[in-house]
Protein backbone atom coordinates (compact mmCIF):
# COMPACT_ATOMS: atom_id res chain seq x y z
CA UNK A 1 0.00 0.00 0.00
CA UNK A 2 1.53 3.54 -1.14
CA UNK A 3 1.85 6.48 1.72
CA UNK A 4 -0.51 8.22 0.22
CA UNK A 5 -4.40 7.17 1.17
CA UNK A 6 -3.32 5.22 4.07
CA UNK A 7 -5.43 5.70 7.01
CA UNK A 8 -4.12 7.56 9.82
CA UNK A 9 -4.16 6.77 13.53
CA UNK A 10 -2.99 8.67 16.34
CA UNK A 11 -1.92 8.14 19.97
CA UNK A 12 -4.16 7.20 22.81
CA UNK A 13 -5.56 10.45 24.69
CA UNK A 14 -6.79 9.17 27.81
CA UNK A 15 -5.76 10.23 31.34
CA UNK A 16 -3.56 13.40 29.34
CA UNK A 17 -7.07 14.78 28.07
CA UNK A 18 -7.75 16.29 31.85
CA UNK A 19 -4.53 17.78 31.87
CA UNK A 20 -4.75 19.30 28.18
CA UNK A 21 -7.85 20.65 29.33
CA UNK A 22 -6.54 22.39 32.56
CA UNK A 23 -9.53 20.19 34.93
CA UNK A 24 -8.96 16.83 37.50
CA UNK A 25 -9.12 13.38 36.80
CA UNK A 26 -11.19 13.63 39.66
CA UNK A 27 -13.18 15.75 37.73
CA UNK A 28 -13.83 14.46 34.98
CA UNK A 29 -15.02 10.37 36.36
CA UNK A 30 -17.40 11.97 38.66
CA UNK A 31 -18.79 14.05 36.39
CA UNK A 32 -19.82 13.40 32.91
CA UNK A 33 -20.66 16.33 31.85
CA UNK A 34 -17.48 17.60 32.76
CA UNK A 35 -15.89 14.29 30.72
CA UNK A 36 -17.53 15.14 27.61
CA UNK A 37 -16.53 18.65 27.34
CA UNK A 38 -12.75 17.30 28.70
CA UNK A 39 -12.80 14.78 25.69
CA UNK A 40 -14.54 17.36 22.87
CA UNK A 41 -12.28 19.65 23.40
CA UNK A 42 -9.56 17.25 23.04
CA UNK A 43 -10.82 15.74 19.84
CA UNK A 44 -11.55 19.09 18.21
CA UNK A 45 -7.56 20.26 19.61
CA UNK A 46 -5.84 17.25 17.82
CA UNK A 47 -8.33 16.71 14.75
CA UNK A 48 -8.53 12.99 16.30
CA UNK A 49 -10.67 10.56 13.83
CA UNK A 50 -12.09 8.85 16.35
CA UNK A 51 -13.72 10.28 19.59
CA UNK A 52 -13.39 8.20 23.09
CA UNK A 53 -16.84 8.37 24.71
CA UNK A 54 -15.60 8.08 27.96
CA UNK A 55 -12.41 8.21 30.28
CA UNK A 56 -11.27 4.50 30.58
CA UNK A 57 -12.63 4.24 34.09
CA UNK A 58 -12.23 -0.06 34.73
CA UNK A 59 -13.00 0.59 38.77
CA UNK A 60 -16.95 1.88 38.12
CA UNK A 61 -18.15 -1.54 37.35
CA UNK A 62 -15.82 -3.14 40.13
CA UNK A 63 -17.24 -0.35 42.32
CA UNK A 64 -20.79 -1.80 41.66
CA UNK A 65 -20.24 -5.26 42.39
CA UNK A 66 -18.41 -4.15 46.03
CA UNK A 67 -15.12 -3.64 45.95
CA UNK A 68 -14.11 -0.25 47.44
CA UNK A 69 -12.37 2.33 45.48
CA UNK A 70 -9.21 4.55 45.77
CA UNK A 71 -10.10 8.09 44.94
CA UNK A 72 -7.64 10.94 44.25
CA UNK A 73 -7.26 14.13 41.83
CA UNK A 74 -4.78 12.84 39.41
CA UNK A 75 -4.70 9.46 38.99
CA UNK A 76 -7.64 6.72 37.64
CA UNK A 77 -9.75 5.89 40.78
CA UNK A 78 -8.16 2.36 42.05
CA UNK A 79 -9.93 -0.56 43.43
CA UNK A 80 -8.50 -1.52 46.79
CA UNK A 81 -10.44 -4.43 48.15
CA UNK A 82 -11.44 -7.86 46.36
CA UNK A 83 -14.43 -9.13 48.02
CA UNK A 84 -15.05 -12.19 45.91
CA UNK A 85 -13.32 -15.23 47.13
CA UNK A 86 -16.14 -18.32 46.81
CA UNK A 87 -18.63 -19.23 45.06
CA UNK A 88 -21.17 -18.15 47.38
CA UNK A 89 -19.70 -14.60 47.03
CA UNK A 90 -20.15 -15.35 43.08
CA UNK A 91 -23.81 -16.51 42.98
CA UNK A 92 -24.52 -13.17 45.41
CA UNK A 93 -22.85 -10.75 42.67
CA UNK A 94 -25.63 -8.68 40.96
CA UNK A 95 -24.89 -7.46 37.36
CA UNK A 96 -25.10 -3.36 37.71
CA UNK A 97 -27.72 -1.12 35.79
CA UNK A 98 -25.57 0.90 33.48
CA UNK A 99 -28.45 3.58 34.18
CA UNK A 100 -28.71 3.38 37.77
CA UNK A 101 -26.01 2.17 39.71
CA UNK A 102 -22.64 3.87 40.84
CA UNK A 103 -20.78 6.17 38.48
CA UNK A 104 -22.02 4.04 35.16
CA UNK A 105 -24.60 6.59 34.74
CA UNK A 106 -22.03 9.18 34.46
CA UNK A 107 -20.78 7.16 31.76
CA UNK A 108 -23.70 7.32 29.66
CA UNK A 109 -24.31 10.70 30.58
CA UNK A 110 -20.44 11.08 28.63
CA UNK A 111 -21.19 9.32 25.82
CA UNK A 112 -24.72 10.16 24.89
CA UNK A 113 -23.07 14.30 24.80
CA UNK A 114 -20.59 12.91 22.90
CA UNK A 115 -22.21 10.95 20.46
CA UNK A 116 -24.77 13.88 19.61
CA UNK A 117 -21.64 16.45 19.29
CA UNK A 118 -19.89 14.40 16.56
CA UNK A 119 -21.95 12.20 14.99
CA UNK A 120 -19.96 11.56 11.85
CA UNK A 121 -16.84 10.54 13.21
CA UNK A 122 -16.28 6.68 14.61
CA UNK A 123 -17.15 6.16 18.33
CA UNK A 124 -15.78 4.17 20.61
CA UNK A 125 -16.05 3.40 23.92
CA UNK A 126 -13.31 1.13 26.11
CA UNK A 127 -14.35 -1.65 28.44
CA UNK A 128 -12.74 -3.65 30.71
CA UNK A 129 -12.28 -7.07 29.84
CA UNK A 130 -13.92 -10.46 31.51
CA UNK A 131 -10.31 -11.28 32.97
CA UNK A 132 -9.70 -7.91 34.22
CA UNK A 133 -12.72 -7.36 36.02
CA UNK A 134 -12.60 -10.78 37.74
CA UNK A 135 -8.92 -9.83 38.98
CA UNK A 136 -10.29 -6.67 40.63
CA UNK A 137 -13.27 -9.03 42.12
CA UNK A 138 -11.32 -11.52 43.36
CA UNK A 139 -7.55 -9.88 43.40
CA UNK A 140 -5.25 -10.79 40.86
CA UNK A 141 -2.80 -13.42 42.58
CA UNK A 142 -5.92 -15.21 44.27
CA UNK A 143 -7.92 -15.15 40.42
CA UNK A 144 -4.05 -16.65 39.28
CA UNK A 145 -3.92 -18.99 41.87
CA UNK A 146 -7.49 -20.43 41.14
CA UNK A 147 -7.02 -20.86 37.48
CA UNK A 148 -4.60 -23.67 38.62
CA UNK A 149 -6.85 -25.04 41.76
CA UNK A 150 -10.10 -24.04 40.89
CA UNK A 151 -10.46 -23.36 37.65
CA UNK A 152 -14.71 -24.37 37.58
CA UNK A 153 -14.57 -21.39 40.28
CA UNK A 154 -12.57 -18.72 37.44
CA UNK A 155 -15.30 -19.63 34.52
CA UNK A 156 -18.31 -18.89 37.05
CA UNK A 157 -16.72 -15.85 38.03
CA UNK A 158 -16.18 -14.98 34.16
CA UNK A 159 -19.32 -15.75 33.31
CA UNK A 160 -20.94 -13.24 35.37
CA UNK A 161 -18.06 -10.91 34.03
CA UNK A 162 -19.51 -11.38 30.43
CA UNK A 163 -22.83 -10.50 31.52
CA UNK A 164 -21.70 -7.60 33.38
CA UNK A 165 -19.97 -6.23 30.26
CA UNK A 166 -22.41 -6.73 28.00
CA UNK A 167 -25.31 -5.16 29.41
CA UNK A 168 -22.53 -2.02 29.88
CA UNK A 169 -21.57 -2.67 26.18
CA UNK A 170 -25.08 -2.77 25.22
CA UNK A 171 -25.85 0.61 27.35
CA UNK A 172 -23.36 2.59 25.46
CA UNK A 173 -24.16 0.87 22.19
CA UNK A 174 -27.80 2.37 22.72
CA UNK A 175 -26.18 6.00 22.65
CA UNK A 176 -24.01 5.70 19.59
CA UNK A 177 -20.58 3.73 20.30
CA UNK A 178 -20.29 2.15 17.01
CA UNK A 179 -16.46 0.35 18.39
CA UNK A 180 -16.01 -1.62 21.96
CA UNK A 181 -12.00 -1.20 22.56
CA UNK A 182 -11.95 -3.95 25.33
CA UNK A 183 -8.98 -3.32 27.40
CA UNK A 184 -7.90 -6.51 29.28
CA UNK A 185 -4.35 -5.99 30.86
CA UNK A 186 -4.35 -8.62 33.50
CA UNK A 187 -4.96 -11.55 30.83
CA UNK A 188 -0.92 -10.32 30.32
CA UNK A 189 0.05 -12.30 32.99
CA UNK A 190 -0.91 -16.20 31.37
CA UNK A 191 0.56 -18.57 29.26
CA UNK A 192 -1.31 -19.07 25.93
CA UNK A 193 -3.02 -22.21 27.49
CA UNK A 194 -3.98 -20.56 30.06
CA UNK A 195 -5.54 -17.51 27.85
CA UNK A 196 -7.57 -19.90 25.71
CA UNK A 197 -8.72 -21.37 28.86
CA UNK A 198 -10.05 -18.31 30.93
CA UNK A 199 -9.96 -14.65 29.38
CA UNK A 200 -10.00 -15.73 25.61
CA UNK A 201 -13.06 -18.02 26.63
CA UNK A 202 -14.99 -15.34 28.32
CA UNK A 203 -13.48 -12.73 25.65
CA UNK A 204 -14.94 -15.27 22.63
CA UNK A 205 -18.19 -15.36 24.21
CA UNK A 206 -18.54 -11.28 25.02
CA UNK A 207 -17.86 -10.88 21.35
CA UNK A 208 -20.10 -12.91 19.61
CA UNK A 209 -23.06 -11.31 21.81
CA UNK A 210 -21.78 -7.80 20.88
CA UNK A 211 -23.46 -6.00 18.04
CA UNK A 212 -20.86 -3.85 16.81
CA UNK A 213 -17.59 -4.75 16.36
CA UNK A 214 -14.92 -5.14 18.97
CA UNK A 215 -11.01 -4.41 19.51
CA UNK A 216 -8.70 -5.86 21.75
CA UNK A 217 -6.13 -4.42 23.97
CA UNK A 218 -3.72 -6.13 26.73
CA UNK A 219 -0.85 -3.92 28.24
CA UNK A 220 2.73 -5.33 27.48
CA UNK A 221 4.27 -8.04 25.85
CA UNK A 222 1.94 -10.00 24.20
CA UNK A 223 3.77 -11.47 21.70
CA UNK A 224 3.38 -15.09 22.91
CA UNK A 225 -0.65 -14.45 22.80
CA UNK A 226 -1.13 -12.93 19.63
CA UNK A 227 -2.97 -16.35 17.89
CA UNK A 228 -4.62 -16.97 20.66
CA UNK A 229 -6.15 -12.48 20.47
CA UNK A 230 -7.17 -13.44 17.00
CA UNK A 231 -8.93 -16.29 18.26
CA UNK A 232 -11.52 -14.06 20.16
CA UNK A 233 -13.13 -12.80 17.58
CA UNK A 234 -12.49 -9.39 17.94
CA UNK A 235 -11.79 -7.17 14.35
CA UNK A 236 -9.05 -5.77 15.77
CA UNK A 237 -5.62 -5.81 17.86
CA UNK A 238 -4.13 -3.04 19.85
CA UNK A 239 -0.63 -3.95 20.59
CA UNK A 240 1.65 -1.99 23.25
CA UNK A 241 5.13 -0.81 22.64
CA UNK A 242 7.30 -4.33 23.98
CA UNK A 243 5.58 -6.37 20.69
CA UNK A 244 7.95 -6.24 17.70
CA UNK A 245 4.89 -5.08 15.51
CA UNK A 246 6.36 -6.31 11.73
CA UNK A 247 6.57 -9.75 13.39
CA UNK A 248 3.42 -9.65 14.96
CA UNK A 249 1.37 -8.38 12.15
CA UNK A 250 2.47 -11.54 9.64
CA UNK A 251 0.69 -13.98 12.30
CA UNK A 252 -2.24 -11.52 11.90
CA UNK A 253 -4.93 -12.43 9.77
CA UNK A 254 -5.52 -9.49 7.09
CA UNK A 255 -9.20 -9.07 8.04
CA UNK A 256 -8.28 -8.10 11.58
CA UNK A 257 -7.18 -4.93 12.34
CA UNK A 258 -3.98 -3.64 13.80
CA UNK A 259 -2.71 -0.89 15.50
CA UNK A 260 0.03 0.32 18.01
CA UNK A 261 2.82 0.95 18.80
CA UNK A 262 4.93 3.79 19.84
CA UNK A 263 6.23 3.73 22.83
CA UNK A 264 4.41 5.90 25.81
CA UNK A 265 6.42 6.21 27.85
CA UNK A 266 9.66 6.16 25.71
CA UNK A 267 9.89 8.95 22.62
CA UNK A 268 6.53 10.02 22.98
CA UNK A 269 6.92 10.98 26.96
CA UNK A 270 10.86 11.78 26.71
CA UNK A 271 11.56 12.40 23.16
CA UNK A 272 12.21 15.73 21.05
CA UNK A 273 9.54 16.79 18.63
CA UNK A 274 11.61 15.77 15.92
CA UNK A 275 12.25 12.32 17.25
CA UNK A 276 8.47 11.99 17.45
CA UNK A 277 8.41 12.57 14.15
CA UNK A 278 10.80 10.26 12.75
CA UNK A 279 9.82 7.60 15.00
CA UNK A 280 6.17 7.86 13.38
CA UNK A 281 7.61 7.60 9.88
CA UNK A 282 9.94 4.74 11.10
CA UNK A 283 7.32 2.92 12.08
CA UNK A 284 4.93 3.35 9.28
CA UNK A 285 7.78 2.51 7.18
CA UNK A 286 7.62 -0.49 8.81
CA UNK A 287 4.24 -1.80 8.41
CA UNK A 288 3.43 -0.02 5.04
CA UNK A 289 3.00 -3.50 3.52
CA UNK A 290 0.41 -4.41 6.20
CA UNK A 291 -2.66 -2.55 4.75
CA UNK A 292 -4.89 -3.48 7.79
CA UNK A 293 -2.62 -1.47 10.10
CA UNK A 294 -3.06 2.01 11.37
CA UNK A 295 -0.40 3.87 13.65
CA UNK A 296 -1.01 4.56 16.82
CA UNK A 297 0.37 4.96 20.63
CA UNK A 298 1.11 1.49 22.24
CA UNK A 299 -0.80 2.38 25.16
CA UNK A 300 -2.31 5.47 26.58
CA UNK A 301 -0.44 8.22 27.13
CA UNK A 302 1.26 9.41 30.27
CA UNK A 303 -0.29 12.63 31.89
CA UNK A 304 3.35 14.24 31.42
CA UNK A 305 3.22 13.70 27.40
CA UNK A 306 4.42 16.85 26.00
CA UNK A 307 1.78 18.29 23.94
CA UNK A 308 4.28 19.48 21.42
CA UNK A 309 5.08 15.49 21.15
CA UNK A 310 1.26 14.55 20.41
CA UNK A 311 1.05 17.51 17.79
CA UNK A 312 4.46 16.09 16.06
CA UNK A 313 2.71 12.64 15.63
CA UNK A 314 -0.45 14.14 14.20
CA UNK A 315 1.51 16.23 11.97
CA UNK A 316 3.72 12.90 10.81
CA UNK A 317 0.94 10.87 10.44
CA UNK A 318 -1.00 13.39 8.42
CA UNK A 319 2.53 13.92 6.39
CA UNK A 320 2.95 10.52 5.42
CA UNK A 321 -0.57 10.14 4.49
CA UNK A 322 -0.15 12.50 1.94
Amino acid sequence: MSAKGRRKGGPLLGMISARLTNTTILENVLDGERMAQTIAEVVERFGLESVPLTFADFSAMAECCGCEIYFQQDVLPMVVSHPVKTREDIAGLRIPDPQEDGRLPELIRSARRLAARFPTLSKSVTCFGPFTLAGHLSGVEYLSRKTLSDPDYVNELLDFCVAAILDYAGAMVEVGANLIFLGDPTASLLSPKAYREFAGAATRKLVEQLKVPALLHICGNTTHLIEEMCATGVKGLSLDAPVHLPSAARRIPPQISLMGNLSPTGVLLTGTPQEVRQATWQLMDEMKEFPNYRVASGCDLPPETPVENILAMMEAIREYAG
